[in-house]
């Protein structure tokens, strides 16, 4: 299973280039970014997705995608479009959220 440490930062998304949408997002791994806040239908596709990790100077850039992650609990349980899954993230971009989230959940014990 991966890890994921919070992370409450504003992610750029864009479709081809297309206009800039941005959703806040609620934690990050290497793998992806769980965001606070459903990605629009109209996001559907492959994205170019930025952000910044706290304390970096340089965003992260790569590209991904939208995905569905299971939330609430019970007969509220739905799948929602919060998540999405990072592609094509060069050695350094990985690194930088290797040590961040290794930081962050090391601060938790």
């Amino acid at each position: 299973m991966t890890q994921r440490a919070p992370l409450h930062v504003p992610v750029e998304l864009r479709r081809q280039g297309r206009t800039r949408w941005f959703r806040l997002s609620a934690a990050v791994s290497e793998q992806g970014l769980l965001l606070a806040h459903v990605v629009p239908d109209a996001l559907d596709g492959p994205l170019e997705v930025a952000f910044h990790l706290p304390g970096d100077p340089e965003p992260i850039r790569c590209r991904g995608r939208a995905s569905e992650v299971v939330v609430g609990e019970g007969e509220e349980e739905r799948a929602e479009r919060r998540a999405i899954e990072l592609s094509d993230l060069d050695q350094d971009g990985r690194a930088r959220i290797t040590n961040y989230v290794t930081e962050r959940l090391s601060s938790y014990q």
